[in-house]
């Protein structure tokens, strides 16, 4: 029943005087698009080629698809029916291991020169080459909230990852 309402905003709560009182996936009534931010390929430690992941999202039904490959800009023409748009991950280990810093650039078209070896030069250089920039898992990097904090600036931060 949810999912037949996915996306026509129907369902949601709203206040007498038309404001959403309830802020679930499509609660506010607008355009909504599918898309998958930080997606890997074979062309890093992905399994697929980026034709094979973009096959595959779009028939997932996914409107848009980012390719994040590491260190790389990996480009794919765009079948009909999705958006794919250049991204990378850039990453360093700083600090005590198992501590690393991953940042995501969406709509980005150039790779760093050479291999950037704080988080601070990280996020610097894809501030000034990217669209977008997301903060990839902390969680799983091992950040603590301090450390995500250095990075306020960024545009997202990344709170949901799986394979």
């Amino acid at each position: 029943m949810f999912l037949e309402r996915l996306g026509t905003g129907e369902g949601s709560q709203v206040s007498p005087e038309g404001k959403p009182t309830s802020f679930g996936p499509v609660a506010v009534p607008g355009n909504w698009y599918r898309g998958a931010l930080h997606v890997h390929t074979a062309e890093s430690d992905g399994k697929d080629s980026p034709e094979e992941v973009v096959r595959r999202y779009r028939e997932c039904g996914y409107d848009f698809v980012v390719l994040t490959d590491h260190n790389r800009v990996t480009r794919c023409e765009a079948p009909e029916g999705i958006l794919v748009l250049p991204g990378i991950e850039l990453g360093c280990n700083v600090g005590p291991p198992d501590k690393y810093w991953h940042f995501v650039g969406v709509g980005i078209d150039t790779e760093p020169a050479k291999k950037l070896e704080s988080p601070e030069d990280i996020a610097k250089f894809l501030k000034k080459q990217a669209e977008f920039v997301v903060v990839g898992h902390p969680y799983y990097s091992q950040l603590s909230a301090e450390d995500v904090r250095l990075f306020a600036d960024c545009d997202a931060m990344e709170v949901h990852n799986t394979v």
